[in-house]
């Protein structure tokens, strides 16, 4: 046994464990706390648009006038959407959808309002929570998801 390893244990005792004051930790949240509600919409969109794959690869293709590099047209985008699709009444999530697909960025947000309604005339069960998980929907041509629906019936 070597003088180094009597004097240097391979593990010591633990210390003593320091206690946090769970009033001072705050959650982690959305990382928008201190955003006002009406630009909470724009901000989680940012978030999700430069995270996104399909954003990144819609951007890099993007010439430098599209509509894509255009932060201003893009925002006002979403807070039109926001301001009629609210996310606790509608459950459809505008960021989201959005950035799930960026095609939509290039439509007028009536447009987008229009097809949303078309979508629940035709199939009334479908609600803002399964748009925003198959915003595709949005892009498909009503009739082929009328069609589809009344197939599915029979």
């Amino acid at each position: 046994m070597s003088a180094c390893s009597a004097a240097c244990p391979r593990w010591a005792p633990a210390g003593p464990r320091r206690v946090r004051d769970a009033s001072r930790i705050g959650s982690s949240g959305d990382g928008i706390e201190g955003v006002p509600q009406e630009d909470k919409a724009v901000v989680h969109f940012w978030h999700l648009f430069g995270s996104t794959p399909h954003c990144r690869a819609a951007l890099t293709s993007a010439g430098r006038d599209s509509p894509y590099r255009n932060a201003p047209l893009l925002e006002s985008r979403v807070r039109a959407l926001a301001k009629v699709f609210d996310t606790e009444t509608s459950g459809l999530d505008v960021p989201r959808v959005l950035t799930k697909e960026p095609e939509l960025l290039l439509w007028e947000a009536n447009d987008v309002v229009r097809r949303v309604v078309e979508l629940k005339r035709i199939a009334p069960e479908l609600g803002g929570r399964a748009l925003t998980q198959a915003p595709g929907l949005l892009l498909c041509d009503p009739e082929d998801v009328a069609a589809a629906r009344q197939e599915m019936d029979s």
